[in-house]
């Protein structure tokens, strides 16, 4: 009776080490999988700042580009204005010589008639 006893206290410790043991290698495998999408992950997240970084920089570069675009624009508006300003003096100074011819003519026939 003995001997049964040791053999089956034998078999339910057999048992329950196979058990903790699959256990184990369970928890082993979830381990390796957290492990893999950690790295993962931390790719992913490198992968952003990679990312963020290079946004930066072109938002820099496109905020420069808008403010030379911007000066430029300026100094368009500003050359066109003193077009504005100059045709407005040529057709002034027109409409006089126009004026000004005309009243020589006129003063050049007076003696003729």
């Amino acid at each position: 009776a003995v001997v049964s006893t040791q053999s089956g206290h034998y078999g339910r410790v057999k048992t329950s080490v196979s058990c903790l043991q699959a256990e184990t290698a369970g928890q082993a495998e979830t381990i390796r999988s957290l492990q893999l999408q950690v790295r993962t992950k931390d790719q992913f997240i490198s992968e952003l700042q990679e990312s963020t970084s290079s946004l930066r920089r072109s938002s820099g570069e496109a905020g420069e580009k808008l403010e030379r675009l911007t000066a430029e624009h300026q100094n368009v508006v500003r050359s066109c204005n003193q077009l504005k300003a100059e045709k407005m003096e040529l057709v002034v100074n027109t409409k006089k010589v126009k004026k000004e011819k005309s009243t020589d003519c006129d003063s050049a026939l007076i003696p003729l008639l």
